[in-house]
């Protein structure tokens, strides 16, 4: 029978699945509408801290009526900040700014 610390590594483990499952079903919803913001998702890029131990940070481009748009979204862990920022997107609570690099 396992210990405790396996069951809630395992029950951890399961959350942070349920999370990113979520986040990818808003992903493919996004391939063929736009969210509340009038917002197209183009891409998503992870980037991950080189020692694993600093923030994690997404950086989310875009298209929208005004021309390319780019949101990031910052975080603890890559399951958590990834799916925070898809259900950021998903919300429309990102802050979009033009992107500068897109022209």
């Amino acid at each position: 029978m396992p210990d405790k610390v396996t069951i809630a590594a395992s029950e951890r483990q399961a959350r942070e699945d349920k999370k990113l499952l979520h986040a990818g079903l808003v992903l493919e919803r996004s391939e063929s509408q736009p969210n509340s913001q009038g917002v197209w998702l183009h891409q998503v890029k992870v980037k991950i801290p080189a020692d694993m131990h600093g923030e994690t940070m997404v950086v989310l481009t875009g298209g929208s009526a005004e021309g390319p748009v780019v949101a990031f979204h910052r975080g603890d862990g890559v399951p958590q900040t990834l799916a925070g920022a898809i259900n950021r997107y998903h919300n429309g609570t990102l802050k979009w700014k033009e992107d500068q690099y897109a022209k």
